[in-house]
């Protein structure tokens, strides 16, 4: 089996997606499949202000600096329930 073939076997025969959700000011999904987490992805450093539950709880993630002139915060939207609400904000710092 040669490199391409594996690649195809692996990725595009079996179906195997990648369990991450990427999110930029460029890229806005507005829905995300079941498991996935949500990358936001921005050109500064800043913290995520986010919530599951309509803002009735919130929480502050920093995000983290890749050094290639992104940051980046995964939030764990993999554990919400089909249907649930994902809202949040950024403030650059």
């Amino acid at each position: 089996m040669t490199v391409s073939s594996r690649w195809y076997q692996r990725y595009a025969r079996a179906g195997r997606g990648s369990k991450i959700e990427l999110w930029t000011l460029a890229h806005q999904p507005q829905w995300i499949a079941p498991g996935k987490t949500l990358r936001v992805i921005t050109e500064k450093g800043a913290t995520i202000h986010w919530s599951f539950d309509g803002w009735t709880t919130a929480n502050d993630l920093e995000m983290c600096d890749v050094r290639f002139g992104c940051w980046f915060g995964d939030l764990p939207s993999d554990q919400l329930q089909p249907a649930a609400r994902i809202v949040f904000t950024f403030f650059v710092a």
